[in-house]
């Protein structure tokens, strides 16, 4: 299958997920306000102290000067009640409209500064399993077409929600409309949102990273891995980290394994905490440096990416405490030699979030906006690579 056909499936699972209704157990947290003129921009004062005290609950630590993310739920349906009983339902509340914004601690609604994008919930379009359709993704697609991808004032998101909630209908004997308007604290930061961002980037353009293409490919049949090491593939093992720790012999088939493959390969280490990953990593990359300086080849730049921040902080953390002798450290290396201020082989570029719980942890990393902010060797190099057109 072509690659622009799995971008394409992964864009619209993705697109999917954003869509999909927050859990009853949820919805259970939020606070319900009544008599709420949504179209104020402002969450009345009992209820965003009532907010704000949630906020508080789950990260006391949260500045009261930066706002919080919200999730409103303008219209919210659930099963009606019979003698006492609610009926008979899949879930207890069926958000079906959603507006994810940011709040202040006055309650005051502010915009992000990417803009809002209301929607149905996903989950009660059809196609559905679930027993509630309040309209077809069609028609919500058609709409969308119409206006833009996010608005920047809250007036055009209220018209819009308006016209999203026209857009839904649903049986009045089986679902009824809460008459409040539901808030829920989220620290949902979407990330999602950047994903799908980068699969329109890379449809747009023809040539797709070679790693993607592999992949993807089909797996060529599986020889069997050499039981001893090569001593031809040995040889070609030039540089190291630093000589702390010596390579294991499983570290060192794994090393000559990665050297004998294609630049384009893809190799899985596997191993329980503490057996060597982050060593043998040190020794992959310090063999590339090493290779490419004796070949006259610019040093090639190696990301390292994780699903979770903890992995990809130990990785940087490992790197830059690696020296091949106690006097030796990586500032004497790098910056004492050539770019002042470089004090580490491992370059963090985290998010905002991520960069202040880690330096509420007391961790340093290397980052491209040292502070206090000059311009510095060590800050011109680091920002240059953290631009989007060295990776682009």
């Amino acid at each position: 299958m072509p690659i622009a056909n799995y971008l394409a499936y992964w864009r619209a699972s993705l697109a999917d997920a954003i869509l999909m209704a927050p859990r009853d157990s949820d919805v259970e947290q939020a606070v319900r306000i009544s008599d709420w003129n949504i179209s104020n921009g402002h969450v009345p004062e009992a209820y965003a102290k009532i907010l704000w005290n949630k906020v508080k609950i789950l990260n006391p630590k949260h500045d009261d000067n930066l706002p919080v993310t919200v999730t409103l739920m303008p219209l919210v349906l659930t099963a009606p009640v019979s003698s006492g009983v609610r009926m008979s339902s899949e879930r207890a509340f069926y958000p079906v409209t959603q507006i994810q914004t940011l709040m202040e601690k006055s309650g005051r609604i502010i915009m992000p500064r990417d803009g809002i994008r209301p929607c149905l919930s996903r989950d009660f379009l059809a196609p559905t399993l679930s027993d509630l359709a309040v309209a077809e993704m069609s028609e919500l697609d058609e709409l969308y077409t119409v206006y833009p991808d996010k608005f920047n004032d809250w007036g055009s998101v209220i018209e819009f929600t308006s016209k999203l909630k026209t857009l839904a209908h649903w049986d009045s004997t089986q679902f009824n409309p809460i008459p409040e308007v539901l808030v829920l604290v989220s620290d949902l930061r979407l990330p999602a949102n950047y994903l799908i961002q980068m699969y329109d980037w890379m449809s747009a353009h023809k040539s797709q990273p070679e790693i993607l293409a592999r992949l993807l490919a089909d797996p060529p049949p599986l020889g069997a891995i050499p039981s001893r090491l090569d001593p031809a593939l040995a040889k070609c093992h030039v540089g190291q980290m630093g000589g702390k720790y010596w390579l294991s012999e499983s570290q060192r088939h794994a090393l000559t394994v990665f050297l004998a493959d294609p630049a384009d390969a893809v190799l899985a280490i596997n191993g329980p905490p503490g057996t060597g990953k982050t060593t043998l990593l040190q020794s992959i990359v310090a063999n590339m440096w090493v290779d490419a300086a004796a070949d006259g080849r610019d040093c090639p730049l190696i990301v390292a990416s994780s699903t979770n921040n903890q992995a990809a902080e130990n990785v940087i953390e490992a790197f830059q405490k690696a020296q091949s002798d106690p006097d030796d450290t990586v500032a004497a290396a790098i910056g004492g030699r050539w770019i002042p201020g470089i004090w580490s082989y491992g370059l963090s570029m985290p998010s905002k979030e991520a960069d202040k719980k880690a330096q509420r942890a007391g961790k340093k990393f290397q980052t491209y906006k040292e502070k206090p902010k000059r311009d510095t060797p060590a800050v011109h190099f680091a920002s240059e690579l953290s631009t989007r057109q060295k990776w682009a």
